[in-house]
Order: C-alpha cells, then structure tokens, then sequence
C-alpha cells in the first residue's frame, strides 16, 4: 500500500513487529500505534526510517521506558507531533533526542510518565533535552511535578523555543495539604525566559499562594491558566513583569477578596476569568487601571454589592447574591 496515508494500530497487542514492518509507505503521514503494549525497542531500532512523509506519531499508552531515539529520525523531515503520554519514561536528556536536534515540532507530549519524579537526576550530566529545536506545544503533565523539579527542568531547557508549556495536574503548591510543598516562587519559572513561552498551563494542582514576581521573567506570554488551583491568596506584585498577557484564567479557586493591587503589571490584560472562587469583596480601583481590559467573568462567587465595576464591555456577575445595584 505504497499510497497509505493513515494508518491507524491502536489498541493491537503487537507481540512481534518486523524490523521492515512499515518500510515502502512513502506517502504516510499519520501512524497510529497507542496502546499496542510497545517497549522502547520501537524508538530505537530504527522502525520508522524511511517514512519521509510521516507528520504524526502516536505512541501514547505503551511501555516505553526510554526515550534513545534512533539515527533515522533525523531524516524524518515531516514530523511535527509526537505522543509519548502514559508510558513509562522516566527521564529525557539531550543524548536521548540528539536525532531531532534542529527540527519543529507542533506538539511533543511526555505527559503521565512520573517524568523525571521518581529519579534522582543530575541535571548536569542530563543537560538540555530540548536543545536546538522549537516545540509549538509541549506537554509534561501528570508527571506528579513540585516546585524543585519545575524549576529544575525550566532551568534546564534554557533557550528552547516552546510556545506552549502545559503543566497540568502538577502537585506544585502548599494547597497540597502538607505544610513541606512549598507554592511556586520567583525562581522557578525563571529557566524559561529566554523561550518565548506564549501560553503557560499550570491548572489542575494545588498552588495556593500567588507569590511575589512569580512570573516577572515571561515577557512574551499571553495566556496564563490557573484554573482549579487552591489559590486563596495574591501577593503584590504577582503579576509583575507579565507585560503582554491578555488572557487570565484564575477560575475555580478559593479567592474570598481582591484586592487594589491584585492586578498591577498586567497593562494589556484583556480577559480575565474568575468564576467559581469565593469572591465577596472586591475593592474598587482592582480593575479600574487595566485599561485594555475587554470581559471580567465573575460568575458564581459571593458577590453582594457592584460599587467596584470598571467600565468595560463584558461583564458576568451571574450566580451571584447581589442585593444592591449601583
């Protein structure tokens, strides 16, 4: 089937796959192999020279352990998305991904592989993983991440061009209910200033407190997720540094108040989402310097009274206990 375009395997038990097994596939662009029961030999025998046209590779829920990428996958010059979710790695160093130095991906997802969590690493010696490439989208989520390896992988892949970084379901934060999980600082997202880092997913964990210039290094993003954290508290300044953002999505916590100085630094913030928290005081100049902002979503708190509302386009004050309109 020289012409095969998809070829899809998934949920397959391959006992045996042949060295030659998908050589004269020319023209295919897409191989599906999740949940096949694949070790790392898939990645390291060289299974997929030849496949000059394939863009997409899914090999999520398998049992690879190792990531040592055969030579072959420098020649392949389409590829642009990679599943590697819900195996067994558990550690990425430069050596591993040496084959796909100088290359673009869309999308690389190691997420749910307890990623460098149940390791000892020394980062000196595992180097940058990610060095000479540029990733649309990387996602390491459910790799069970506190603040130390955050911070320690950030700094690690310091200069690679990721657009987008999903952390979600980490267990960074004091919300965790133990007192020795500290909430993100100013340190650990430092590694990533010089990524150019656009979209930054941190929900789903367990950040309680939004700490002093927590973000002040990350120029460039846009859009920062919070959402379903256990956030209850906003540092000054928290914001600072985050020049360019116009998306914040701080849904879904325990905020009870907010406060003037909440969102200073945030001067092109356009969107910001705060529906489901516990809301019941808001001072009244919060919002009133962000100038670009467009829509406050405050759906669902404790809200009684609105003397503190900006004049912009959009606002949703739905599932409130508003008594008085001003």
């Amino acid at each position: 089937c020289p012409n095969l375009r998809i070829l899809d395997l998934g949920k397959s038990q391959i006992d045996f796959l042949h060295p030659d097994a998908f050589q004269k596939l020319s023209h295919l662009f897409e191989l599906r192999l999740f949940y096949c029961g694949l070790s790392s030999a898939v990645l390291k025998d060289g299974y997929f020279r030849n496949l000059g046209s394939l863009t997409r590779l899914d090999l999520s829920k398998n049992q690879i352990q190792s990531l040592y990428l055969h030579r072959s996958f420098r020649e392949l010059n389409s590829l642009k998305s990679i599943d590697l979710s819900l195996n067994q790695i558990t550690t990425v160093c430069e050596h591993d991904l040496k084959p796909l130095q100088g290359k673009t991906l869309s999308f690389l997802s190691l997420a749910d592989n307890t990623l460098y969590s149940r390791v000892s690493m020394d980062w000196g010696k595992c180097l940058n993983p990610f060095r000479n490439m540029v990733l649309g989208t990387l996602d390491v989520s459910g790799n069970g991440w506190a603040v130390d390896i955050t911070r320690n992988f950030s700094n690690a892949i310091n200069g690679s061009q990721i657009f987008s970084l999903v952390l979600t379901y980490h267990v960074m934060g004091s919300g965790f209910g133990f007192n020795n999980i500290k909430d993100p600082d100013q340190h650990t997202f430092v590694g990533l200033a010089g990524s150019s880092v656009i979209r930054l997913d941190l929900s789903h964990g367990f950040i309680f407190s939004l700490n002093f210039q927590l973000f002040e290094t990350l120029k460039e993003l846009k859009v920062l997720n919070l959402a379903y954290n256990k956030i209850n508290n906003i540092a000054d300044k928290a914001f600072y540094g985050l020049d360019n953002l116009q998306v914040l999505n701080i849904s879904h916590n325990l905020l009870g108040e907010l406060y003037n100085s909440n969102f200073y630094g945030l001067p092109k913030v356009a969107y910001i989402d705060l529906q489901k928290n516990h809301i019941g005081i808001i001072q009244d100049k919060t919002f009133r310097f962000l100038e670009k902002l467009n829509t406050l979503d405050l759906r669902d708190n404790a809200l009684k009274t609105i003397s503190f509302l900006p004049s912009i386009p959009n606002i949703f004050l739905s599932g409130n206990k508003l008594a008085t309109l001003p």
